[in-house]
């Protein structure tokens, strides 16, 4: 039996929430939902040999050639303007009782939904004008069934508002015999995630989320587990606030835009997003940017891959079988890995931090562990490191035991164990007044530690355990 609701629902202007993003590409353009918006600040060129100022949260690095830092371009200011955290609702909200549901409810006019009781043999489809938003109030919503459960065709925008205090369930039933796994939600418009309640997906079979457009996750708590993809956003995947947990068999989250240039991003400025997956945990065609949150990577063959990698703040914890961060690419320009603030722990079996063109740091604190397969590097990277503030305190083990190339700095000293390999010793730096400048507890086995710092820096003490190591330059 299909629903079809059949009064005229109120459009986007009292049910939309400001979710606005002004992202820069690699090309300077500013990129937002169906917005742009002037520069401001200045570009500057970085001379040879020079580097130019990084560090502040109103610039974005931008390409890297011939071992250089080329340039800046400004950032347009605030990623997401986030003017409201609820639905508006008018008078003309209907309430869907899903226990009376047999078969698909069909919304066919922008407006508010709001979402209740339980059903094994509901579905929803939203199919509105271009220019109008749905706002799906879950309050106490149950989907259980054959995918998808949830099929968006068009609208301009739709909301997944999670009402305070409930608890709400979208689960994949028995698996069609011989038909290939369709996700669970589907959507050809933007999906925003939002609320204070709780949302649990869960798709045994195939991918829980996939979506054309863009993904934002600015509140509520959000569990995907997945037989196959978490989350796949096409164009882009934006976290400000919020908690997300995933569990999938394949990647974490993928961003699959690779056409265009000024897509197929990730962004997170808050909330917490916690990982664990079979591949890999974000895979972003081209920027994978962080400016806040906390990004808990606990299982994973890669923690990130993507060809440009941006952390300006936050506090990522990745754990990978293969390699931590991986910046690479097929053609076009020069991947990259910037570090200018925030916290950064690695502990990889392959690579720790893996860029096919450069690495370059002027702020935060970084750590990563030895890897423990011949070949393999806790820096690996095509050109050399550029390094101009912050801490990088990087393990080596017995078979990866080798300074990296650092170019002209000389601010990286070693610090050698000798025949007392290192596991389970917290590595603290200090500095002359013994206040802690860096440092973190090591899960595997270590030979020595490299150790960057700024060039200008008196000396520090590096304590392993209670031992004090001596430096030396590499």
């Amino acid at each position: 039996m299909s629903y079809r609701n059949k009064t005229n629902r109120p459009g986007c202007a009292t049910q939309r929430i400001l979710v606005g993003l002004v992202f820069l590409s690699m090309m300077g353009s500013l990129l937002g939902c169906g917005e742009t918006s002037k520069p401001v600040g200045n570009t500057t060129e970085a001379a040879p040999g020079e580097a130019t100022d990084v560090g502040t949260e109103d610039n974005i690095v931008a390409t890297y050639e011939e071992h250089l830092h080329q340039g800046l371009k400004p950032d347009g200011g605030e990623m997401f303007a986030l003017e409201d955290t609820t639905i508006v609702e008018s008078d003309e909200t209907e309430v869907v009782d899903l226990d009376t549901v047999d078969g698909t409810y069909e919304i066919t006019a922008g407006g508010a939904y709001r979402l209740r009781g339980k059903s094994t043999s509901a579905k929803l489809s939203v199919q509105v004008p271009k220019d109008e938003s749905v706002s799906l109030i879950f309050d106490g919503a149950t989907l259980y069934g054959t995918e998808p459960l949830i099929d968006i065709i068009s609208g301009d925008c739709v909301y997944f508002q999670l009402e305070e205090g409930s608890e709400n369930y979208i689960n994949s039933g028995a698996a069609n015999e011989g038909a290939k796994p369709q996700p669970l939600i589907y959507s050809d418009v933007d999906l925003v995630f939002l609320g204070a309640g709780m949302l649990d997906v869960n798709a045994k079979y195939g991918t829980a989320i996939e979506c054309r457009k863009d993904v934002s996750i600015t509140g509520g708590q959000v569990f995907v587990k997945a037989g196959d993809m978490g989350i796949i956003a096409k164009d882009s995947f934006r976290m400000a606030d919020g908690v997300l947990h995933i569990n999938a068999s394949d990647d974490g989250i993928q961003i699959s835009n690779d056409k265009d240039a000024h897509k197929g991003f990730f962004y997170m400025e808050g909330g917490t997003l916690q990982i664990s997956c079979g591949d890999d945990a974000v895979h972003a065609e081209h920027f994978f940017a962080m400016r806040g949150g906390t990004y808990d990577i606990t299982e994973s063959r890669e923690g990130v891959e993507a060809r440009f990698v941006n952390i300006w703040d936050g506090k990522l914890g990745l754990h990978a079988v293969d390699d931590g961060i991986n910046a690479s690419g097929k053609g076009g320009e020069k991947p990259y890995i910037h570090m200018s603030g925030g916290e950064l722990y690695v502990n990889s079996l392959g690579d720790g931090l893996d860029s096919n063109g450069t690495f370059y740091m002027d702020g935060g604190k970084v750590y990563v562990e030895a890897p423990i397969h011949e070949g393999d590097d806790s820096l690996d990277r095509d050109m050399p490191i550029e390094f101009h503030d912050g801490y990088l305190l990087a393990t080596t083990s017995a078979e990866t035991a080798i300074p990296p190339t650092v170019g002209s700095y000389m601010g990286c000293r070693q610090y050698d164990l000798g025949n007392v390999p290192g596991e389970g010793k917290p590595i603290s730096l200090r500095d002359e007044h013994g206040d802690e400048l860096a440092g973190f507890i090591p899960e595997r086995p270590y030979v020595s530690i490299l150790v960057f710092l700024p060039e200008d820096q008196n000396p520090p003490e590096l304590l392993v355990g209670e031992k004090s190591l001596e430096a030396k330059k590499s």
